[in-house]
């Protein structure tokens, strides 16, 4: 199902009907972005109904001219969760009368939930106690980075005049420019079984209902600074652990450059995400697609990234390791990338799908002797809002996997 897209005119001027399209097109992908740097279901949901009352108030920023306004949706995302302890205190009343999620993507209920929770902040009328600064634009009304992480999240293409990171580091390198590939879809097939035989004969891991998943892996992410030229940075790699629980009434962690961030119970658990799966992979696509109906930039894009993202920080069992991977096969689009290389430099090979609407095609990328996941790639394949053809947007590398008695643990 396509998602009909505002224009920028739209959005400048303020329009609520245009802002409701903005979120039903983009809400889940803001989403995913902010649990994929936060781990946190909740402090994601927060970060959604900022992002989106922050775009109207600084609709007027937004350039007339341009594609997808996806970019400057989530520069101010990232901005967002970069000062998050004061900006979502008078949000949070409202989100926590919200049931907790079962899944890490925004469902259906919970979009149509949060989209009138936004809705009414938007035509609601400005009172005394909002900021000035949105009640100045409530005046002005009637005128108006970071692209995809890699495979899972949405790592950014920019805001307008500023510099944009994830997280404190202030450490960058150029984003590396590749040669884009053509993809090999008559291929890809082939390649997906020999990936789900390898998975499906691995030994079986279970996380006990005590104890924590454990996923280290290296990351880096795009930084982009918009002013007269745009210039277009990767952070360098860094290391990211996460500890996920497998007692939703336990605290998770998570840890990234420098940073300890105690993740709240409630979040999915490696069972609630992977355990119940189907082992068929007709029917598993089926659960993908009916739980992603609505999302993102149509169902076969959607389920794509969904898969992704179980892949990256999850232990499905081997029975759903192959699964997954012979589900991936059936959706339309996918390819075979000959040389793809990971976070810290591995070779491998690829399963591909581009984005159409936002020109990101997301990688994973596994060892071409082994078969074993290596990690994900993202990278513009055309010249995306001054961002040129294979730009790359976000890299990881997952290093290890493994269950433990406690988080912070790490045996």
């Amino acid at each position: 199902m396509s998602v009909e897209l505002p224009t920028r005119g739209q959005l400048r001027a303020g329009e609520p009907v245009a802002f409701g399209l903005l979120f039903d097109a983009y809400a889940g992908i803001v989403y995913r972005h902010a649990v994929q740097r936060t781990g946190d279901w909740a402090t994601a949901e927060e970060v959604v109904s900022l992002t989106f009352l922050e775009a109207w108030r600084l609709r007027e920023r937004l350039l007339p001219e341009g594609g997808s306004p996806l970019p400057w949706l989530l520069g101010i995302a990232t901005n967002v969760l970069r000062n998050m302890s004061r900006a979502a205190r008078r949000h949070r009343e409202a989100l926590q009368r919200l049931p907790a999620p079962a899944t890490p993507d925004l469902t259906a209920e919970r979009h149509r939930r949060l989209r009138e929770h936004f809705m009414q902040e938007l035509t609601q009328p400005r009172t005394a106690t909002r900021a000035g600064s949105r009640a100045a634009a409530g005046r002005r009304r009637s005128r108006p980075m970071l692209a995809l992480a890699a495979g899972i999240v949405a790592v950014g293409l920019a805001a307008a005049g500023t510099m944009l990171a994830l997280d404190s580091t202030p450490e960058t390198r150029p984003a590396p420019i590749l040669v884009v590939q053509q993809g090999d879809s008559g291929a890809v097939r082939g390649l997906l079984d020999r990936i789900a035989l390898a998975a499906g004969v691995r030994p079986a891991v279970t996380v006990g209902t005590g104890q924590f998943l454990y996923i280290k892996s290296n990351v880096s992410f795009m930084v982009i600074e918009v002013g007269a030229a745009t210039k277009v940075r990767l952070q360098a790699v860094h290391t990211r652990e996460i500890w996920l629980a497998q007692d939703p009434k336990r605290s998770g962690l998570l840890k990234e450059n420098g940073r300890t961030t105690t993740l709240d119970p409630g979040g999915p658990t490696n069972e609630q995400l992977v355990g119940a799966l189907p082992a068929d992979p007709s029917a598993l696509l089926a659960k993908v697609y009916a739980d992603t109906k609505g999302q993102g930039n149509g169902p076969d894009q959607e389920a794509f990234v969904h898969i992704g993202d179980l892949l990256f920080e999850s232990l499905p069992s081997p029975q759903v390791s192959a699964a997954l991977y012979r589900a991936a096969a059936l959706v339309p689009g996918v390819v075979e990338i000959d040389d793809a290389v990971d976070a810290i430099g591995r070779h491998g090979v690829a399963i591909a799908r581009t984005d159409e609407k936002t020109g990101v095609r997301s990688e994973w990328i596994f060892d071409p002797a082994t078969y074993a996941y290596l990690g994900q790639r993202s990278y513009t394949v055309r010249d995306v809002d001054g961002i040129p053809a294979g730009t790359v947007t976000g890299i990881t590398a997952v290093m290890e996997r493994a269950v433990v008695d406690g988080a912070g643990r790490t045996k």
